[in-house]
């Protein structure tokens, strides 16, 4: 039985196989595709877990693929976009309805084991102990409530992460993992885990890699009719 069917699109044929061939060995069913054109084809007739492409392609490049399947459906399949330069902000491609970014060059374990989180439901995504130790830098943050924060667009929050004002990640260096600590008042919840900063413009984007006990099931009623993985809020 295989984690779940990749598709893996790129119109570099050597980069391409590398990275299907690392997902088969890892115990996935993987398929390739030269470019958004023929995985809109591949996608057409084929039952897909989790879209891995390239963003920058010359038969079809990888947010018209991104938009074409969430023209279809939000959730499903999870997408991966991997950029090197390109025009779109990370907010941007985020709110066209990706995942996940991943910048080039990359590591391939580190795309897989993203692929794994990504194909597990996020109670079990975020439940999991953290290996992650030695954290130094917090985002810290008091709120009147969670919904009063969302309407003012002072918070956002996702299945996959949040984003709030670039303030209170001033210290914080894109990549690195920190703890944060969200104080929700009239909820009465302190919405605090570990994250790993993503963007850092007039807004910033954390993903959640883990989350604490006390506001896993909390959290996850406010995100219960959220589709986006990290929605931005508007400044």
């Amino acid at each position: 039985m295989t984690k779940g069917r990749v598709l893996v699109v790129d119109d570099e044929t050597d980069i391409k196989n590398l990275i299907s061939e690392a997902f088969t060995m890892s115990g996935y069913d993987a398929l390739g595709a030269s470019g958004g054109d023929q995985a809109n084809g591949i996608l057409q007739n084929n039952e897909i877990d989790i879209v891995v492409s390239d963003i920058r392609m010359s038969n079809g490049d990888g947010v018209d693929l991104l938009k074409k399947i969430r023209s279809i459906s939000m959730t499903n399949p999870k997408v991966i976009l991997i950029t090197g330069y390109t025009e779109y902000s990370r907010p941007e491609l985020f709110e066209s309805g990706a995942d996940l970014i991943i910048a080039k060059p990359f590591d391939i374990d580190f795309l897989i084991n993203n692929c794994d989180l990504l194909l597990l439901e996020p109670p079990q995504r975020w439940a999991a102990a953290s290996s992650i130790s030695g954290l130094t830098e917090k985002l810290s943050a008091r709120f009147e409530s969670f919904d009063s924060s969302v309407e003012k667009q002072l918070f956002a929050g996702g299945n996959v992460g949040f984003s709030i004002e670039v303030k209170y990640v001033q210290n914080i260096r894109l990549g690195e993992n920190f703890l944060f600590s969200i104080e929700f008042g009239a909820d009465g919840i302190n919405f605090s885990g570990i994250g790993r900063l993503i963007w850092k413009d007039e807004t910033a984007g954390i993903i959640v890699e883990y989350l604490n006990d006390e506001c896993l099931d909390w959290y996850l009623g406010k995100i219960s009719k959220t589709e986006l993985a990290i929605p931005r809020i508007a400044q």
